[in-house]
């Protein structure tokens, strides 16, 4: 998704009634928003292929690079996957407050950030998918 899909999906927000009475920025803060969006869902879809695929690592017995995944890796996958978690939250915190929750999913065949009006429910489509 692109950051102007992501901003005219706020807008769509915005003209249901959702926002953060509080939200300060005005357009400025609606683009902020968006990039931070897509910046975090991209680094979480890279995180998760990583997780799926493994990284090179260079096996000396064998004299070459191989795919796998240690504990070292998941640590900085943990690291990196908590900083951009938060800086989405943050961003949709800013936008609509607590009216819009951020779910995030592991999958990398599917969207890593998802927004949904009210509660994070698994049993319905969120309203975003980022």
């Amino acid at each position: 998704m692109t950051q102007n899909e992501i901003q005219k999906a706020i807008y769509r927000f915005f003209e249901r009634g959702i926002e953060n009475p509080a939200r300060e920025g005005g357009y400025a803060g609606v683009v902020e928003a968006a990039r931070t969006l897509r910046l975090a869902a991209a680094a979480l879809d890279r995180v998760n292929l990583s997780r799926c695929n493994g990284v090179n690592h260079y096996d000396s017995q064998l004299g070459r690079v191989m795919q796998k995944w240690d504990d070292a890796d998941e640590a900085a996958a943990q690291r990196k996957e908590a900083r951009h978690e938060k800086r989405a939250r943050e961003a949709v915190a800013a936008m609509f407050g607590d009216a819009v929750t951020v779910a995030f999913q592991g999958d990398p065949r599917g969207a890593s950030v998802r927004l949904y009006v009210g509660a994070a429910d698994d049993s319905r489509s969120a309203d975003l998918y980022i």
